[in-house]
């Protein structure tokens, strides 16, 4: 990914598809960067792969910030707020779901 420093996102992707690569990222991380990969090119290592099964939402936040940072700063920032919105809402559904599930395990028992 050394070779993207410097380039403008809107550069490389039209604006529709970046649009939908965006929306993407936001809403189903996990599932549109294995599409990136899978399709698009990009090169995940060790790391990569462990920070998109524990927290997809910050490695998008982070490779963003790596790359695009100096080029679009904007997109950077609202990628930093959905890892934090979307990090949090991930660990406060599955809290709620365990919570739930030893209530159930609790009353059968």
């Amino acid at each position: 990914m050394g070779d993207l420093h410097g380039t403008n996102f809107w550069d490389l992707h039209s604006q529709g598809m970046g649009a939908l690569i965006l929306v993407g990222l936001a809403l189903f991380p996990r599932f549109t960067l294995l599409l990136l990969v899978l399709f698009d090119g990009m090169h995940f290592g060790i790391l990569h792969w462990l920070g998109w099964l524990v927290a997809p939402h910050l490695l998008v936040a982070i490779v963003a910030t790596d790359v695009y940072w100096h080029t679009n700063p904007v997109l950077c920032v609202f990628a930093w707020c959905f890892a934090f919105g979307g990090t949090g809402s991930e660990a406060g559904a599955v809290r709620r779901r365990w919570r739930r599930r030893r209530r159930e395990l609790v009353d059968d028992g």
